[in-house]
């Protein structure tokens, strides 16, 4: 069973679901590494491929690695450049108003097992059905 990449079709099917997507660059370079011209073909590649998929445009960016020093001044231009409304970084937290919209906190489930199964439809399996999956 693959659990990496989303495919095109699995993207539209998730959308049609009313999962909201947004995007994170083309190659995960750290941007704050990059000069202007290369964060800006890392940014608006990766949101021109997946508004290519879901024909409606992507507002949403989550910064690669998302620690501090990951982003910046320049990052954070670039962003506003391509029309995102939002950036996530990987910090944990609670966005209260005054949150700069382009430093939004997450909320984690890494280590919820049982959500990262219910995404990949494997909780709706019966128990055989899993067994014989996991046997693959």
């Amino acid at each position: 069973m693959n659990m990496g990449y989303m495919r095109s079709e699995e993207i539209q099917y998730w959308n049609n679901y009313g999962i909201e997507f947004g995007v994170h660059t083309i190659t995960h370079d750290c941007l704050t590494e990059l000069d202007f011209e290369d964060i800006n073909h890392e940014i608006v590649g990766s949101k021109r491929r997946i508004e290519s998929i879901l024909n409606k445009p992507i507002k949403a960016f989550a910064y690669p690695f998302g620690k501090d020093g990951d982003y910046n001044a320049l990052t954070k231009s670039g962003l506003i450049k391509a029309g995102f409304k939002i950036g996530v970084i990987f910090e944990s937290g609670i966005n209260k108003p005054g949150t700069d919209p382009l430093e939004l906190y997450r909320i984690g489930v890494e280590d919820n097992h049982r959500f990262r199964l219910d995404c990949h439809g494997i909780t709706s399996l019966s128990p055989k059905e899993l067994v014989i999956l996991l046997k693959k």
